[in-house]
């Protein structure tokens, strides 16, 4: 049969676009009894197979040329089945169709101050879930939500663990005096995610500050751009005197990098919500030691494979990394994990549940 994929909205610094991508190209040399067409944007940049058949939409997800232009395109396609990756689909979409739920996060950290675009956010999520035959989340947690917070049938929601797309890197050879190149004195910690609220990062400089009024000497190293591009939070270390225990690196190479992950003593991770911890994936595939929040989503993805804490209390988080800095650091096996959350374990799980539509 004839099914059409809506992958515009893929992007190319994104690690669930990455794991898409990935999915789809395994999925469409996998299985070979179903024809596979792609919707994608005109700005997507990510590649595959020459012979397959691509339609190119112009038009911006969500706005109301879009939701005329690509609803109209779509009636007329006459698509067997679609699958959506996001609830951004075109609203009066009523055909037989998938759809994916990367997390609830919009639920919990609300980032949209404009209560318009708020309520349009949620009526696109609402009207998806609602028409969709069937629902595709990550883990456990986030199906126990949809059917008691948003009234969805449990029938209808379906389980695709994902998997880790590991980053291959290039046989460089480990610069051994990475402190000394960034001046840092102590042993540190790495925090390589986005600035968003469920982060929890504010918590985290907070805490570097008690740590350093502690006497305890461990540093943070920050990898992410736009954390190092924030000038209010710049100030934020600035105003606790730690400047000299957080280190915002600029764009570091491959080969600082590398560095950094081999001679750090863990890399943090302070979430305060996760569905599938994609972000986990370049601490993973530099088999660094990793601490996180203990939520019920991570541990069901990660068990005993990384330490734990509770990111609601200071004082929890402070006496596990003084913990932490007392052990020798070792660098981690994660291939249990890397093979039970294995490409070709999701296709088929994801073309069992095609099939059953």
């Amino acid at each position: 049969m004839q099914i059409w994929l809506d992958l515009r909205f893929l992007k190319s610094d994104n690690k669930y676009s990455t794991f898409v991508a990935v999915l789809i190209q395994n999925l469409i040399h996998t299985d070979t009894g179903n024809i596979y067409t792609l919707y994608l944007s005109n700005k997507t940049k990510t590649k595959f197979p020459v012979q397959l058949k691509v339609e190119y939409i112009k038009e911006e997800p969500s706005s109301l040329t879009e939701q005329i232009k690509f609803n109209s395109k779509l009636k007329k396609d006459k698509n067997f089945l679609m699958i959506f990756f996001n609830e951004k689909k075109p609203l009066l979409y009523k055909w037989d169709y998938i759809l994916f739920i990367k997390d609830l996060k919009e639920l919990h950290y609300q980032e949209e101050t404009n209560l318009f675009k708020k309520y349009i956010k949620d009526l696109f999520l609402n009207i998806s879930l609602k028409n969709s035959k069937k629902i595709i989340c990550f883990e456990n947690q986030t199906k126990h939500e949809l059917n008691e917070k948003l009234n969805i049938d449990e029938n209808k929601i379906e389980i695709l663990y994902p998997f880790f797309n590991l980053v291959q890197f290039p046989s460089i050879k480990i610069i051994t005096d990475i402190k000394t190149k960034f001046s840092i004195k102590w042993e540190y910690f790495i925090y390589s995610w986005w600035k968003w609220s469920n982060k929890n990062l504010s918590k985290l400089i907070e805490i570097i500050s008690k740590l350093n009024k502690r006497k305890t000497d461990i540093s943070l190293v920050i990898l992410e751009q736009d954390i190092t591009e924030d000038i209010n939070f710049r100030k934020d270390v600035v105003n606790m005197w730690i400047v000299e225990k957080v280190f915002f690196i600029w764009m570091s190479t491959p080969e600082e990098k590398k560095a950094f992950y081999h001679h750090s003593i863990w890399s943090i991770f302070p979430s305060l919500y996760e569905s599938f911890p994609f972000d986990l994936t370049e601490s993973i595939s530099y088999k660094s030691p990793i601490i996180a929040s203990g939520l019920k989503q991570t541990r069901e993805i990660m068990w005993d494979s990384i330490s734990y804490f509770s990111p609601v209390s200071t004082i929890d988080i402070i006496e596990a990394i003084e913990n932490f800095i007392s052990k020798p650091k070792q660098h981690t096996d994660y291939k249990e994990i890397s093979e039970k959350y294995d490409p070709t374990n999701t296709v088929k799980r994801l073309i069992n549940i095609i099939k059953n539509v």
